[in-house]
């Protein structure tokens, strides 16, 4: 079995209950990943790649598989964990198609972080230059450059946002309670609730914790308590709830709004997919897929056109 591992032409890691490296077969080695003096050595001192040495240390932590992928060098590659005692680690070296994906991501993610800055600067100009302007029409008309500025911001930063988590950002993951991070995204959004006249029913009990990482499970939460008020009808309901089934965690978003056609569902958590309504779906369920994905749980949506839609976060 060890002259087939060593043959095949991926990487094979193994690291024991100790963190120790019990076996490698020379992909790893050749490749640089791996020290060549790597027997026996705790697995933070023999691998020589960051995010590989993170997949070790997060497959130990969270005792639960690891899917990342990586660069090192310059090529690609993807990790995958498992653990049974031991930790288990599969590098397979990615296909030139999904090379040019990471690039392409990889750019992505350089060119909206070098965005930001000089929008951030541009909307602190325009917000200077309203300040001192007394002329009502001139005052109105960069009020509306602002805007659209801050919608730019707001693209940017999600955009970010949505490669971070497909590049497998890092985890901090602790006990939130639930009631309070809806309790804070209805009063974040009680501008958008007051101007539709919606009234939000928020049907989830004190005390209820979920293991997330704080700021990117109030996103998603954000984000489809957003859609519930904007495409709901006005004067229309919202109802947010909790309830286990089946050994597992639901949260809950109902609205009495326009509703979702069948063929478009499987559409909505795709980034930049814009559905037949005014305004379109935009970024936030892509964004509320991923992070749903980051914590091992999923999105199911339920919806009827004309009737509303519910969408259910299951961990």
């Amino acid at each position: 079995m060890e002259k087939f591992l060593e043959r095949i032409g991926r990487g094979i890691l193994l690291v024991d209950t100790q963190g120790r490296v019990r076996f490698a077969n020379p992909f790893l080695v050749e490749r640089d990943l791996l020290t060549p003096d790597w027997e026996g050595r705790v697995y933070y001192e023999a691998i020589r790649n960051l995010d590989l040495i993170k997949v070790v240390h997060d497959t130990f932590a969270e005792e639960r598989p690891q899917d990342l992928t990586f660069k090192h060098r310059e090529d690609w590659y993807r990790a995958v964990s498992l653990k049974e005692g031991e930790v288990f680690v599969e590098v397979s070296p990615l296909s030139e198609e999904m090379r040019a994906k990471e690039r392409n991501k990889e750019f992505l993610a350089n060119v909206t972080h070098e965005i930001r800055t000089p929008l951030t600067v541009v909307r602190g100009v325009l917000e200077t230059i309203y300040e001192e302007e007394e002329d009502p029409r001139r005052r109105e008309m960069i009020l509306r450059a602002i805007k659209r500025v801050e919608n730019l911001i707001g693209v940017v930063e999600s955009m970010y946002m949505l490669i971070s988590l497909e590049k497998s950002a890092a985890k901090t993951i602790r006990p939130i309670d639930l009631r309070e991070v809806f309790e804070e995204v209805v009063g974040d959004l009680s501008q958008e609730i007051r101007a539709k006249g919606i009234k939000v029913h928020l049907q989830i009990p004190e005390g209820i914790k979920v293991n997330a990482d704080p700021e990117k499970f109030y996103l998603m939460v954000k984000n489809i308590v957003d859609n519930a008020v904007k495409y709901n009808v006005e004067g229309g309901e919202v109802f947010l709830r909790f309830y286990e089934k089946e050994g597992r965690k639901v949260v809950e978003v109902e609205d009495t709004g326009e509703g979702i056609e069948n063929s478009q569902i499987p559409l909505i958590f795709e980034p930049f997919f814009r559905g037949s309504g005014e305004g379109g779906l935009g970024i936030g369920l892509a964004i509320s897929k991923r992070i749903a994905e980051f914590h091992g749980a999923r999105i199911e949506v339920e919806s009827e056109v004309g009737r509303g839609s519910i969408f259910r976060i299951v961990f």
